[in-house]
């Protein structure tokens, strides 16, 4: 069982696809909020890939970016296609509406 924790501003945002992925599966998730002077500070602004959130935590494993959190829950959970050409449409649709954003 994975134990997420979401680390995010208090917003929807980048972070909320991986919110909805993780409720429609019943997968528990917890939330660190962060504010914006505390991301202001800079610590854990430098901790972050590209100095960018969202982060997910899964135990001692951590990663940024939205697109890559999303695929490493789906992954987890069964859901990013069960063969190459299934993973490049779910990779298509996913790149394909953040680009709308």
């Amino acid at each position: 069982m994975h134990s997420y924790i979401i680390v995010y501003f208090d917003v929807r945002g980048r972070c909320e696809a991986t919110r909805l992925m993780l409720a429609d599966l019943g997968q528990p998730w917890e939330e660190e909020v962060v504010s914006f002077p505390t991301w202001q500070q800079g610590d854990l602004k430098k901790e972050c890939v590209f100095g960018q959130l969202p982060l997910l935590k899964d135990g001692d494993f951590k990663l940024n970016q939205s697109n890559a959190i999303l695929r490493y829950v789906a992954r987890n959970h069964g859901l990013h296609g069960k063969k190459p050409q299934e993973e490049a449409y779910i990779d298509m649709i996913v790149d394909g509406d953040r680009k709308s954003t």
